[in-house]
């Protein structure tokens, strides 16, 4: 795009393009692809191909800001700043490339794991907070404790929609069991009946995984040299935990 305001900047620019789709985003940083190549002109990267067509119909000769002078928005032509765009390797930190862009892929997966039967937002993974504590001593000592209360979870979730993957994290301080449900209008379902619903005594507090936290006790990796380290957090990656299916 081109004509922009020469105070222009990247989180403008990526708030004002997103109407039109989902943005990629940088698999190390997190954030959208967008990058100010001089005073007034810009790229921004979507998702999907169909957002760039869009983006060219409604954007095109509209102001960004209200008052402002109308924007030029076309499809970019320029091979080396697509180049740069497009770059995703990182070859001195391999490790961290490969388990960052999983996470990164599975979120924006997420985000597009819609169809006309299955509308909304299309996020089918939810976790729920504050179930048990986990300092109860039936919680610490009881073996079976973690499988039969995912049962009895999935029991009753299972009355909101197909699920996949319940998994309980007995160890975490906020009580937390994730579900992984085959339809997003399910997981909604789900948020809608048990945020702020009484567990046990215990007040529930449901949402969405935001693609990023790890509910895992973590481990010490300082003790192992960089390679190793990289390896163990690149195989064992809670996004590809998430990703799979419950045998």
């Amino acid at each position: 795009m081109s004509q922009l305001p020469t105070d222009v900047k990247v989180s403008e620019l990526a708030a004002h393009f997103s109407k039109c789709g989902i943005l990629q985003l940088d698999p190390l940083s997190g954030n959208p692809k967008v990058k100010i190549l001089d005073g007034s002109t810009a790229a921004v990267v979507f998702l999907m191909q169909p957002s760039v067509n869009l983006a060219i119909t409604i954007l095109d000769d509209a102001p960004l800001r209200e008052g402002g002078a109308p924007l030029t928005v076309a499809a970019l032509d320029d091979e080396k700043v697509l180049a740069e765009l497009q770059l995703e390797m990182n070859p001195a930190n391999q490790g961290e490339y490969d388990r960052v862009l999983k996470m990164r892929k599975i979120q924006q997966a997420q985000a597009l794991s819609w169809s006309d039967n299955n509308c909304g937002g299309g996020l089918k993974i939810v976790v729920l907070k504050n179930l048990f504590d986990p300092r109860d001593s039936d919680v610490q000592k009881d073996p079976n404790f973690k499988d039969e209360f995912a049962l009895d979870i999935r029991e009753e979730c299972e009355k909101m929609g197909e699920i996949k993957k319940v998994t309980v994290f007995e160890k975490h301080d906020e009580g937390i069991v994730v579900i992984k449900f085959r339809l997003s209008t399910s997981a909604d379902k789900c948020i809608e009946v048990m945020n702020g619903r009484y567990f046990d005594g215990r007040v529930v507090k449901a949402d969405y995984w935001d693609g990023k936290a790890d509910y895992r006790p973590s481990r010490d990796l300082k003790a192992l040299d960089g390679k190793e380290a990289e390896e163990i957090a690149r195989l064992d990656s809670f996004a590809d935990f998430l990703e799979k299916d419950a045998d």
